[in-house]
């Protein structure tokens, strides 16, 4: 798990759109183009479902840490689903989504066991990455959802915990009736980043 000091990164929840083909690609007065993003966009914008979200979490400099979108569950492989059911002990599939980050290509299983929200990190061949449970505000440290409500506007509105081998951290997600932040906060307090979910629109010509 890295972690990421000083830095403020933007979280973009990103309406899937199919954009109309055109043979001349753009329409920008002038012609031209202007940047690239990488291959693993488009990949995302392809598979993803339609009318599903994809989010991208940036830094400030424009690097990309992780892009991720909504898929059906029946597209994550038989290993990966197995191994979240064999390691949750089951429960509700409610949705998944296919990611890109650190550690390269892996798939999110979303579940709910007995109304409590899980998230297990899986790659392709079934090795557990990562699980995120939902928790009560009163279980988690004070001092996290004391450091987490300083850095972000708004008011509480839920904390997870993080388990990645022996890395534990609490992602407090906070609004202000409009707006959604998200802090990422060490089991010490620390906050190792603080961000706000934007709005956006992607548009990408359709796969022929």
């Amino acid at each position: 798990m890295m972690k990421r000091f000083g830095a403020v990164l933007v979280v973009l929840s990103v309406a899937v759109l199919g954009a109309c083909s055109s043979s001349g690609g753009g329409h920008r007065m002038g012609g031209g183009s202007y940047g690239s993003v990488a291959d693993e966009i488009v990949y995302l914008y392809d598979v993803g479902s339609a009318g599903g979200m994809m989010e991208l979490e940036i830094d400030r400099n424009g690097t990309i840490y992780e892009a991720e979108a909504d898929i059906h569950p029946h597209q994550v492989p038989k290993a990966a689903m197995d191994a979240v059911m064999a390691v949750s002990g089951g429960g509700t599939v409610t949705g998944a989504e296919i990611e890109f980050g650190a550690d390269g290509m892996a798939y999110e299983v979303k579940l709910d066991k007995g109304g409590v929200g899980w998230e297990f990190v899986v790659t392709e061949d079934g090795v557990i990455l990562e699980t995120e449970q939902t928790i009560r505000r009163q279980d988690a440290p004070a001092m996290v959802i004391d450091n987490a409500l300083a850095a972000l506007p708004g008011s509480f509105k839920s904390v997870e915990i993080i388990t990645a081998g022996d890395h534990v951290l609490y992602h407090v997600k906070t609004s202000d009736g409009v707006v959604n932040y998200k802090a990422v906060v060490g089991v010490d307090g620390e906050v190792w980043r603080a961000v706000r979910e934007a709005r956006a629109e992607i548009e990408i010509p359709l796969a022929r």
